[in-house]
């Protein structure tokens, strides 16, 4: 079925709903410019699972540490919802676009052009670390239930010390931006034995009051919102009434799983974070089990805002098929920010390091150039005949488009901080 992209206008006072799995989520810049606009913003820290997990190391504890795409199927294990910054702002790969890299110029012609001695596979795990990125990452099963320990504070601080290194590249903007990166990441605010849920809960409160948005930003965890009656009301239906399990079913078909018959329920513990079946452990037990998926439990949850690039995602099409179906009543909205365009409005200087040096052959850059270096590097992927210049040009686009996407939101609240806000309210759609 092809949804179409239809154009909707939301007037001052009206509520816009975020899930979050972590307060630095790339939303928070969306919700952060809704609320400066006059939209009452509704945000929800979701409980039910929370950290990227390095799959080398499944039972490691709470880190911050590289991560890499290892294949043509750009595989990175990491979580978009996790706190994820750059090696390098202005030449990283976390949005890497190899499929396209191989049909434009070859994989395998590239290795040979540059001599490169070893496997293709190890050429992408030593170009990933020059100009990868790095993520809070903890044990398998970690989710905001899990307990803060010594090694998730040690994950904080070394993330912090990553966006201040990154943050003194803006000489001009250097000593305003890292005192704010240095408050919002206070170590003696993170209380060890607390739920890791308490920490980003206090980080998104700070942010709330720092920009002075108690009247018209709400925040709350999933945990604490008020639908369990719901939840359980819907579960009811779904069991009892044929036409929700046949919506539930092309939904799936839509996301293109096989097996229809799964109940959509399950159960989380609250305790280690397995998945449960059946459900009663979570209907006899509310305290000690969560109910999943979300797709089911957003009932009556208005506006639910997405990135405008989500609108494709055959998860987010299959989750419109279900909301359609008028016992839900929930619908996602999709943002257009123009994000791109908005920071290149800012004349802020940055000096390159000598990764990023090799990359654009100058030693800085300046936000307003953006769009021009953009359209440079997309024009020398596309166009150049030299290899190199090609993948330069490769590794500018992906950056952007990184930029784009993740948006790095600590990065640029602390560079911009009140600046960053405008005051017209976006355009949005909706999947018709």
């Amino acid at each position: 079925m092809e949804f179409k992209p239809t154009t909707i206008k939301l007037e001052k006072g009206q509520v816009v709903t975020s899930i979050y799995h972590s307060p630095f989520d790339y939303n928070l810049l969306y919700l952060i410019c809704l609320a400066k606009t006059g939209l009452k913003v509704r945000i929800i820290l979701d409980d039910i699972d929370n950290l990227g997990v390095d799959k080398s190391f499944p039972e490691g504890p709470y880190s911050f540490s590289e991560k890499f795409f290892m294949s043509k199927t750009e595989r990175t294990n990491i979580r978009a919802l996790s706190l994820i910054t750059p090696k390098h702002l202005f030449a990283n790969l976390s949005h890497p676009n190899l499929k396209e890299f191989d049909s434009k110029i070859g994989i395998s012609t590239f290795k040979e052009n540059i001599r490169y001695r070893d496997t293709v596979e190890h050429w992408i795990r030593d170009v990933t670390k020059d100009f990868g990125t790095f993520s809070l990452i903890g044990p398998d099963r970690s989710y905001a239930f899990t307990i803060v320990d010594h090694f998730f504070v040690q994950a904080i601080s070394d993330a912090k010390q990553q966006i201040i290194d990154i943050l003194k590249k803006f000489p001009d903007h250097k000593d305003n931006s890292i005192e704010f990166i240095e408050w919002l990441f206070d170590e003696k605010a993170i209380s060890i034995g607390t739920p890791v849920s308490d920490y980003f809960l206090s980080v998104m409160q700070k942010i709330v009051d720092k920009f002075d948005l108690r009247d018209t930003v709400s925040v709350e965890r999933m945990s604490d919102s008020g639908i369990e009656a719901n939840t359980k009301k819907l579960m009811d239906s779904f069991t009892n009434k044929d036409s929700l399990w046949e919506t539930y079913n092309y939904a799936v078909v839509i996301e293109g799983k096989k097996n229809t018959e799964d109940f959509p329920f399950y159960a989380i513990s609250k305790m280690d974070g397995k998945r449960l079946l059946p459900t009663d452990k979570y209907t006899n037990d509310p305290t000690s089990y969560f109910l999943a998926p979300k797709v089911l439990m957003l009932n009556n949850f208005e506006n639910l805002v997405l990135p405008y690039h989500a609108m494709g995602s055959m998860n987010v099409r299959a989750r419109q098929a279900m909301y359609q179906n008028k016992e839900i009543n929930c619908n996602q909205i999709f943002c257009d920010d123009e994000w791109m365009k908005h920071i290149g409005s800012f004349n802020i200087k940055a000096q390159l390091d000598t990764e990023e040096q090799k990359i654009y052959d100058m030693d800085t850059v300046n936000l307003s150039s953006l769009g021009d270096l953009f359209a440079k590097g997309k024009k020398s992927y596309g166009d150049s005949v030299n290899t190199e210049e090609a993948y330069k040009g490769w590794i500018i686009t992906s950056t952007f488009n990184a930029i784009d996407r993740v948006k790095y939101p600590l990065i640029f609240m602390a560079l911009l901080q009140k600046e960053v806000f405008p005051t017209k309210i976006p355009i949005f759609y909706k999947l018709a």
